[in-house]
């Protein structure tokens, strides 16, 4: 090749996201000496954010007339800026010739010297001002970190929903609902022992305490598998659903219970109204029974109420077969009226035979 001419290229990344990967084409053979070409030289770079350089020698063909050349720069956050210069600018033999094909950021172009061509990047004003909230919502991400590390579960929470209210970021905005799940976990998991320990509670009735702690562990734990895939997070929504579902079955089967003990009377003969509430409660008790049976594999304090609801599954049978008992015994003794009285009918009838008989042997 004929005469060259040494040039030189320096990239200046002023943006806050780096530089991952740069990408050369458009190239004439002719225009470049040697390996000294922009499809060797800026080939797969990275340049690092907050001011980083790379700087490279391209040798033009003396007699080639801009050197033109195309270039990609792909970002970290995934913006991309694209375009066409010619190189020979650099020794102010051409014009830039500065062609856009994608812009994502300020691109600031100056000769520097009598053979650099500077290229330097700079996030826009609008970029700036998102970055700005993004900090922000990093700060409110590490203060709900610190609450959540303090059990300060609730203001860990607002912490989250401020940071997730500040930022467009993507990566940011996946960590913060990660961190909040956490959060509505770590909660839940609170909750739900304030919930086991009012339920424990022998000293007074606490139990509309204890389910208004279990629904609001359930809600917890529903925020945070929403939040985040977790086999945890669905474990602990699971096992408190069904300590609420069984409890609800044993609260039914309770109140069914109360009516059928109502409507029961030993002297009636026809107690089947009775008898159908205690079979209703019967079967409510047994789900309740088979709910937590479940629960009890995952967690042992699921035992004080499986032994309840099967102490009422054992009563309730017994209620039932008590029925069944007293109406046999009414209707035994009912027979043994009748018998008595269809006796007395028969004697009756024996006697009155017996005077006629009488009377017509007298006349």
């Amino acid at each position: 090749m004929g005469r060259s001419k040494e040039t030189q290229i320096r990239i200046i990344n002023n943006t806050r996201q780096e530089i991952v990967n740069t990408h050369v084409y458009g190239v004439d053979n002719y225009d470049w000496d040697g390996n000294s070409r922009p499809d060797h030289n800026l080939q797969g770079l990275r340049i690092s954010q907050g001011g980083g350089t790379v700087q490279r020698r391209l040798e033009v063909n003396y007699h080639a007339r801009n050197c033109p050349f195309n270039i990609t720069f792909s970002y970290s956050d995934g913006t991309v800026d694209e375009f066409r210069i010619n190189q020979k600018h650099a020794i102010g033999w051409c014009d830039l010739n500065y062609q856009s094909i994608r812009k994502s950021h300020d691109t600031w172009f100056w000769r520097d010297g009598d053979k650099t061509l500077v290229v330097q990047f700079h996030n826009t004003e609008q970029q700036v001002q998102t970055q700005l909230q993004n900090d922000r919502a990093e700060e409110r991400n590490k203060e709900g970190n610190a609450a959540i590390n303090q059990k300060r579960y609730e203001a860990a929470m607002k912490k989250f929903d401020e940071a997730a209210s500040l930022t467009n970021q993507s990566s940011t905005r996946s960590n913060i609902q990660h961190n909040k799940s956490r959060a509505c976990n770590e909660f839940g998991k609170e909750c739900l022992q304030k919930a086991w320990d009012a339920e424990a509670d022998d000293t007074q009735d606490k139990s509309q305490e204890a389910q208004s702690k279990f629904d609001q562990a359930r809600s917890l734990f529903q925020q945070a598998r929403n939040l985040y895939n977790s086999t945890e997070y669905q474990k602990n929504f699971n096992l408190v659903n069904l300590k609420i579902e069984g409890n609800r079955l044993f609260n039914a089967a309770n109140e069914l219970e109360k009516e059928a003990f109502k409507l029961f009377d030993k002297e009636k003969s026809d107690n089947s109204a009775a008898q159908n509430k205690y079979r209703e409660a019967l079967v409510k008790y047994e789900q309740a029974v088979k709910k937590f049976e479940e629960g009890s594999k995952i967690d042992g304090k699921f035992g004080d109420s499986l032994k309840i609801a099967r102490e009422l599954v054992q009563d309730v049978n017994k209620a039932i077969d008590n029925i069944n008992q007293a109406e046999l015994n009414t209707n035994i003794g009912q027979v043994k009226i009748d018998d008595e009285k269809q006796e007395k009918r028969e004697n009756d009838e024996a006697v009155n035979t017996n005077l006629h008989e009488e009377v017509d042997v007298t006349n």
